[in-house]
């Protein structure tokens, strides 16, 4: 049977037992437990409680400072109360005894005034839950055993001391010894009355005869082996491991203290020869635990350990191996514990903005006393209004210590009161709280465009009209500028705007608009300051500012084109235009386009079937052709007569001309074959040119070909060997504008006729094909 051999011997030294008594005065006291002192019939899974005179620095309570004995499980603190939470139920009728050492301090460092202890006893209850066993010494299958060891069984609870006898724990081969059981440890010690045999297989059996106080006996019998060495064991036991390590640094106050043997250990001999001290020598009140699995002894101080102090572990030469040989030499090491924590509490030492007439693009900023963690900022560093709390990102420089609230929209509201508030949340990187701080400020009145000219109707061009925009206060003459501070120009018909070129000035809270050209008659204008224009604080206007104004018509103006379609110069006009157009910039009289409105061929005589139609609405006059389609690749000239009057009677005074192209003829005519070399019906053609190579068959066209239609399905050469018997022959093939050429892979048969079939896949460039498929020939000389 296999078990996990963990033995833990544990001798536990306490400072003091009963009640705590008084101290120094302003020193924390334990003000209630639960259960109180001397409680019987407690209930097996309660959790043991005490509440403190003041609040307790948390830090401080832990299992090392709140020991329940004989009982592991967490400790907790909250509301001046520690709580100890069982790992498992307590035992039935057993009693218990419960300690609070002078390591729980208050907040202000001051600790309790001595160890506070006492006693409760559980419910009882019948025990019908059988003993078993934990770990054994030697361990099952261990080797190398020394032959004068004694022999140790280690149980889950209190055993009846009258049931360990030579009838229920014995070894083979007649091993007779003296048998102890030792209460506090759970353990029965059988020591061989004459050592064992070495090289040997000690073979140990515990019966079902062993029982706990209740009478519980075994579940059933226990028997494990071990083998004995081949001489007696004179080696004495040595550390391998010290924990803390020799001269460690910054070792935690709570930590426990270990030395691991290269063999098993006597227990008993750690007691008195395992301690630690501390600076001045003095002992500290430890628990001393062994587990036999690691060979490992363990000191767990009662109370935590002083920071930055150091401390010496001594193991004597007392200890003992189980064969009885003591160590060799005495001992020591060093180690320095930590700093003490940082329980100082982060303050703010700045915070920006306050007060009121804050500029709207304000970033809220806080400088704290200390680094902080930056993951506590977000949820704990909250900004709002009336209207709610206000999204943001947070940023952290740890270098600085500055925090900083980057509100999500592109600026603050104006004339808002906002309230920041930094809660408890936020922490320094020791845990310490921030006391929650708050505090208001109010943002600016928003910047005003308060005065705007031009602005309405009959505004006179001559001399030209100044556009201003007035300002509420000065603003930052750098944000006033050909994208802030807008003039367009709006066309009549799409209403879009069109950029009119200036120059912008800036003074005593007045921006001044120069056009760069002249404005026109009669047209609206539209002005627009945007909100990039800002003030000396970045405080943005809260939104656009639009204005238009109309320029005063002209003192009767003669009728103007603006633009014509297709527009002067166009080529490649479609022959199938149905109309030509005309927009002019004022209304007209649609009488005056008779005879006014003409198009002919430009060397050409006049005029073309047409039909005029003027469209009132978009001042447009239009020629209707009622001929037919236009002629290919020829230029036409359109002229808008003199004669052509506006509403009120005024001519255009000269003629307005335009012209335009119209587009090429489409290619229909196929390609042909004109000749080629060698000709068609070549006989003799030497197989090879001047330089050895494979002559090469040139084909020519009437007219380019296009080059991807060449392949080998299209041009293709063969060798004539009978009506029926015609192989193509490889090779290459290029194209050179109008001429193809085809060059074999291999020499030419001598004597041979090749035929040269161009088929109807090949095209000129406007993919006009062969009109049917050209066959050539030709033979080589013999």
């Amino acid at each position: 049977m296999q078990f996990q051999p963990l033995l833990l011997f544990v001798l536990l030294l306490l400072a003091a037992c009963g009640s705590g008594g008084g101290g120094e005065i302003g020193a924390p006291t334990v003000s209630e437990t639960t259960p109180p002192n001397q409680a019987t019939n407690v209930g097996v899974d309660s959790h043991i409680t005490a509440k403190f005179s003041s609040s307790i620095d948390p830090v401080t309570v832990n299992d090392k400072t709140f020991i329940v004995i004989d009982m592991t499980g967490t400790v907790d603190y909250r509301d001046k109360t520690a709580i100890f939470t069982p790992s498992s139920p307590f035992e039935r009728g057993r009693r218990y005894n419960a300690i609070l050492t002078t390591g729980i301090k208050d907040l202000d460092g001051i600790p309790l005034p001595s160890n506070f202890t006492w006693a409760f006893e559980t419910e009882g209850g019948l025990d019908t839950t059988p003993p078993s066993i934990e770990a054994t010494v030697p361990r099952d299958q261990a080797t190398g055993v020394s032959s004068t060891s004694s022999i140790r069984i280690v149980f889950s609870e209190s055993i009846d001391s009258a049931s360990i006898h030579e009838g229920t724990f014995f070894v083979n081969g007649g091993v007779t010894g003296t048998y102890r059981y030792d209460e506090p440890n759970r353990t029965a010690i059988l020591t061989p009355s004459r050592p064992l045999s070495s090289s040997t297989v000690i073979t140990v059996t515990v019966t079902r005869g062993v029982t706990d106080l209740a009478g519980n006996p075994l579940e059933s019998d226990f028997t494990w082996s071990f083998t004995t060495a081949s001489g007696s064991d004179r080696t004495p036991p040595s550390i391998v491991t010290k924990t803390p390590g020799e001269n460690a640094q910054n070792v935690s106050v709570n930590s426990n203290i270990s030395a691991t043997f290269d063999e098993d250990i006597d227990p008993a001999s750690l007691q008195s020869h395992f301690i630690l001290t501390g600076p001045s020598g003095e002992e500290i009140p430890v628990r001393l635990s062994y587990n036999v699995g690691s060979n490992t002894a363990t000191l767990d101080p009662e109370a935590d350990l002083a920071f930055d102090t150091r401390y010496q572990v001594f193991v004597g030469r007392g200890v003992r191996d189980l064969s009885g040989n003591a160590a060799s030499s005495d001992v020591s090491w060093f180690f320095t514990t930590g700093r003490a924590p940082d329980i100082t509490l982060p303050v703010l030492t700045e915070q920006q903005p306050g007060g009121d007439g804050v500029p709207v693009r304000s970033l809220i900023t806080v400088t704290f006393s200390e680094p902080i963690k930056p993951e506590t900022l977000n949820g704990n560093f909250i900004v709002s209004s009336n209207q709610g709390s206000l999204p943001g990102q947070i940023n952290y420089d740890a270098r600085s210590l500055l925090a900083i609230f980057n509100p999500s929209g592109p600026r603050l509201e104006y004339d808002t009161t906002y309230t920041v508030l930094l809660t408890q949340g936020i922490e320094d990187l020791a845990g310490n709280r921030l006391a929650q701080v708050s505090w208001t400020f109010t943002t600016i009145d928003p910047p005003r465009v308060t005065g705007m000219s031009p602005a309405g109707q009959g505004v006179s061009t001559n001399p030209p009209p100044v556009i201003q925009a007035v300002f509420s206060r000065e603003m930052n003459q750098s944000s006033i500028t050909q994208s802030s501070f807008q003039v367009v120009r709006v066309d009549p018909f799409t209403q879009q705007g069109v950029t009119v070129p200036g120059l912008i000035s800036y003074a005593n809270a007045i921006a001044t608009f120069t056009p760069s050209v002249p404005l026109s008659d009669n047209t609206l204008y539209r002005v627009t300051v945007t909100t990039g224009v800002e003030d000396a604080d970045e405080n943005p206007l809260p939104a656009e500012v639009t204005w238009t104004f109309q320029t005063a018509a002209p003192p009767d103006p003669a009728p103007r084109v603006a633009s014509t379609a297709p527009a002067d110069g166009t080529v490649d006009v479609s022959v199938n235009i149905s109309s030509l157009s005309a927009q002019f910039m004022r209304p007209i009289d649609p009488s005056s386009l008779l005879g006014q409105f003409e198009v002919r061929e430009t060397n050409g005589v006049c005029c073309l079937p047409r039909r005029i139609e003027y469209d009132a609405g978009r001042q447009r006059a239009m020629l209707v052709f009622t001929g037919g389609p236009l002629a290919y690749n020829t230029s036409y000239t359109a002229v808008l007569g003199a004669g052509i009057r506006s509403t009120s009677g005024t001519p255009m005074g000269s003629d307005f001309v335009w012209t335009f192209t119209t587009e090429a003829a489409p290619d229909t005519t196929p390609p042909s074959v004109t000749g080629g070399d060698p000709p068609d019906g070549a006989r003799d053609v030497p197989a090879t040119d001047l330089s050895g190579q494979p002559f090469q068959i040139r084909v020519d066209f009437s007219e380019p070909i296009l080059s991807s239609t060449v392949t080998a399905a299209t041009f293709v050469v063969r060798r004539v060997e009978s009506e029926f018997d015609k192989p193509e022959i490889s090779g290459t093939r290029r194209t050179e504008s109008s001429s193809l050429f085809f060059v074999p892979s291999f020499p030419y048969d001598p004597g041979k006729t090749y035929e040269v079939i161009l088929t109807t896949g090949i095209t000129d460039l406007a993919g006009n094909p062969l009109p049917s498929d050209v066959v050539r020939s030709l033979t080589t000389a013999p």
